[in-house]
């Protein structure tokens, strides 16, 4: 309704004014303010500032427009209610200032949409746009015409008649950094105008003076969408508040964006959001910091938003962001970073203010909040004079609840949750768990104290879902708690390993075998893998001499007791774990400890050991196959390799029984060297259907065919067939070296060799 019919002209009329201007006018709304603002030419300025004059102070308002507008609003309502991105920060306000202020809703309800009249509009303008609460700002005029301009077109509006009572408030209503919603209806409806809906309406001056309360809660809306988004958020800073620039500094260095982000280190890509969430789990869709900061409140926090299943994990990665700022050191904020989000403060400070539409709005909204502009030399000043010992302080009180405005907010933390909701845990538990806002009805310092239990089912779980990252800074918290406790020393190394940090994976296995040498299997496992040769042996055998006790107990217990289904399946897993540690004991020996007098014996004795143990584990058919074509003896190799194939080639694809990746290659490279050809062939289609972008693969299968073909030499037309299948076979193994980037040269190296062979014999193909 901002530009329709007035007094003095109709609605086309207005709009015809509108298209004769040109440029770009507009009318928006935010939670503290109203505001006009056009770009324009020079020349065009006094009938610019005599036309918004004009549907400022003569508005018509007309039923029928009025009635029409309703109808767009409901409409344009019940989009924004289906785009999260729009509706969420409107939801986090209300939940955030429950029933006061910031929290009255700027998106009127549907419900109320009646009752919205001319009358109500015009008393709306009559009480609200008052000489005392009006600024006017131009950009690129001159300073006396503007003034003359707007004397003459508003200089006879009467002040409110409670004038004294809420003029010249030390906070008067601007928001600096809050970006509003394209929607037309966010441009038409304030939050002065729900407010005047209530049924014992305040007066303007109680309205003008009630300072915003911070409540924090928690709103939870669940329904079905592709994606799960949350905000978690605390009371921010005023305007007023000296640490504001600590504050923006910190926005600036967590930062964030979308999955798809593009953009390089000036565009925020070295954020921590980005470097240690966005390209750390991939199924984060997006996550970014944002500051909301009014006149005497303000609101911090982050949104992020990931797939359903991922929803338990989400929670925990945000927090650990907040969490980290907090202190200083290896994970907490460092000077190099403040320094990089000083620059990047800055350089969008200057970079926005090359825009004359933001000079305009920001000279407004200054002059509006402070009576005159800052200069844009002083914010940089202010930005260098932050310290490293600045940021973390602002971070601790603004994350830890301890914010302290004028409205004496409760600094608990705010939540708001859209979309499938399955699995998500109570997030305000969890911010508890990791100190953030206040907690408890005493002293509001109060947190929940996790223990190591209540740490390792999580770790577990992270572990399963190969959230390694998240997994390490839990076990490390619970390495805090209790560091001599053998379960989290064992898990925290298992994390290590599959992170490559192997050096800190032995010092922890190294620690956790000191404590209990002679119980619990699994350090020596970790610590054989990570060890070699004889020293690796010697774990190996000390963790299969507490397995084969173990092993032990539970015959006794079976013996004692009636055979339970549960005993049965610990009897053959610990059974199948024993038998893969000897064989892993057995290819050292035929590698690192090759040269060893009492190799040989030793592979032998092992084979026996693991075959008497469990004779249903392809892997020590395999390595006796590997054996005994070391002894030159082919035919006992063969007849091994086939008991190992029949064992699981039958099995339905995802059955646990099927051996590892590696396995079932080093199995087809031992068909390849008995001449197994068809069977080399049988086990690399099963493969290939797990997973056909593996460069193994397809350089297995060109060196099968052109082994074959090697074969049958003597029968061309058979030879020059499995050359061109191996040629096939090697240009995509080529390919996927490239496409990859592999780095195994041996690989790429003896393809080419073998390309350039079979080229010398048959046709090369067209490319």
């Amino acid at each position: 309704m901002a530009f329709k019919g007035t007094t003095t002209h109709t609605s086309e009329q207005t709009q015809t004014i509108l298209e004769s201007l040109g440029g770009n006018i507009m009318c928006a709304s935010s939670r503290e303010a109203i505001m006009y603002q056009s770009a324009i030419f020079s020349q065009d300025l006094p009938k610019i500032i005599s036309f918004f004059a004009d549907v400022i102070r003569n508005p018509l308002i007309d039923p029928e427009e009025v009635a029409e507008q309703r109808q767009t609003a409901l409409y344009e309502i019940q989009e924004i209610w289906q785009k999260p991105e729009m509706i969420m920060p409107e939801l986090l306000h209300i939940v955030a200032y429950k029933n006061n202020t910031l929290g009255n809703p700027m998106l009127c309800p549907e419900e109320r949409l009646s009752i919205i009249t001319p009358e109500l509009i015009k008393d709306y303008m009559l009480t609200w746009y008052r000489p005392e609460r009006i600024v006017v700002a131009a950009a690129g005029a001159k300073h006396e015409e503007v003034v003359e301009l707007v004397n003459k077109h508003f200089g006879d509006i009467p002040k409110s008649p409670d004038f004294n009572s809420h003029f010249l408030l030390p906070h008067s209503v601007t928001s600096s950094n809050y970006k509003q919603s394209k929607s037309s209806l966010y441009k038409t409806i304030t939050t002065a105008a729900s407010s005047i809906l209530h049924p014992k309406q305040p007066t303007t001056s109680n309205i003008a003076t009630q300072k915003s309360h911070y409540t924090g809660g928690t709103l939870l809306l669940d329904k079905s969408q592709p994606h799960t988004h949350l905000y978690i958020s605390f009371e921010g800073l005023s305007i007023y508040d000296p640490d504001i620039y600590a504050l923006a500094i910190l926005q600036m260095l967590l930062g964030g964006g979308g999955s798809f982000s593009a953009g390089g280190p000036g565009k925020g890509m070295y954020t921590r959001l980005f470097t240690n969430v966005l390209n750390q789990y991939s199924w984060v869709e997006s996550c970014m910091c944002f500051n909301h900061c009014y006149t005497d409140s303000g609101l911090f926090g982050i949104m992020a938003s990931c797939r359903p299943e991922y929803n338990r994990a989400l929670v925990d990665v945000i927090a650990k962001q907040f969490e980290s700022v907090t202190s200083y050191g290896r994970e907490g904020v460092t000077q190099v970073e403040l320094a990089r989000a000083k620059n990047q403060l800055k350089s969008s400070i200057l970079m926005n203010l090359e825009s004359r539409m933001v000079q305009l709005e920001d000279l407004g909204r200054q002059v509006q909040v402070h009576g005159f502009k800052i200069p844009v030399e002083v914010m940089c000043k202010k930005i260098d004079d932050v310290t490293l010992d600045d940021l973390v302080r602002v971070a601790r009180k603004i994350i830890r609840g301890h914010v302290v405005n004028e409205g004496k907010g409760t600094g608990q933390v705010t939540v708001v949750a859209q979309g499938d909701l399955n699995g998500l845990p109570d997030v305000a538990k969890i911010c508890e768990g990791y100190g953030l806002g206040k907690h408890g009805d005493k002293d509001n310092l109060k947190t929940v104290s996790y223990t190591v239990l209540d740490l390792l089912p999580k770790i577990s779980s992270l572990v399963d879902t190969c959230d390694y990252q998240l997994a390490l800074q839990f076990a490390k918290r619970a390495l805090n708690m209790e560091s001599d406790n053998i379960k989290v020393l064992e898990i925290l190394g298992m994390v290590e390993i599959e992170l490559g940090m192997f050096d800190e994976a032995k010092e922890h296995f190294l620690k956790a075998i000191s404590i209990n040498p002679n119980q619990g299997y699994s350090k020596y496992m970790y610590m054989g893998q990570l060890c070699e040769g004889l020293e690796a042996i010697q774990n190996f055998q000390c963790g299969v001499n507490l397995m084969i006790d173990e092993h032990k107990s539970i015959i006794s217990n079976k013996s004692s007791s009636p055979t339970t289904i549960s005993l049965q399946d610990s009897q053959e897993s610990l059974n199948r774990k024993i038998s893969t540690a000897l064989c892993s004991m057995i290819e050292i020996y035929l590698t690192d400890c090759c040269f060893e007098s009492d190799a040989e014996l030793k592979c032998d004795e092992y084979l026996n050991k693991a075959l008497e143990i469990d004779s249903m584990n392809p892997e020590v058919y395999q390595l006796l196959a590997s054996v005994r074509l070391s002894q030159q003896k082919n035919e006992e190799a063969k007849i091994a390799l086939e008991k190992s194939l029949n064992l699981w080639i039958n099995l339905e694809p995802g059955d646990p029984l099927i051996p590892s990746y590696d396995i079932r290659i080093s199995l087809v490279k031992l068909l390849l060297e008995l001449s197994q050809y068809n069977k080399a062939l049988a086990v690399l289609e099963i493969l290939q259907k797990e997973d056909d972008q593996i460069v193994d693969i397809w350089y297995l299968y060109g060196w099968c065919y052109y082994c074959m073909g090697q074969d049958s030499l003597q029968n061309k037309e058979d030879y020059l067939a499995h050359w061109e299948d191996a040629r096939d076979c090697l240009i995509t193994c080529e390919k996927l070296y490239r496409k990859t980037e592999s780095d195994d040269e041996g690989i790429l190296q003896h393809t080419q060799e073998i390309l350039q062979t079979i080229n010398c014999h048959v046709k090369p193909v067209s490319t």
